[in-house]
């Protein structure tokens, strides 16, 4: 199953950020991006980015929210 899930967090005091979620086959992968400046006025530049590997348990509880939400 290649899927991918994407939330972006644009709050009008405080840094924007994006969270993407992928799976790919059995792996999945977490990504966060965090912009500096305030996402209702003006984003700012990218100040941070982080990813990992999910382990296993996550990515069945994650896949396991996702189903029960609806998507």
């Amino acid at each position: 199953m290649d899927q991918q899930y994407r939330f972006t967090s644009i709050p009008t005091w405080g840094p924007p950020a994006a969270v993407r979620i992928s799976f790919q086959g059995n792996t999945a992968w977490l990504s966060v991006a965090v912009l500096s400046g305030d996402g209702g006025y003006d984003p700012g530049h990218l100040v941070a980015v982080a990813g990992r590997r999910l382990f296993a348990a996550e990515r069945r509880e994650l896949l396991q929210s996702i189903r029960d939400a609806g998507f």
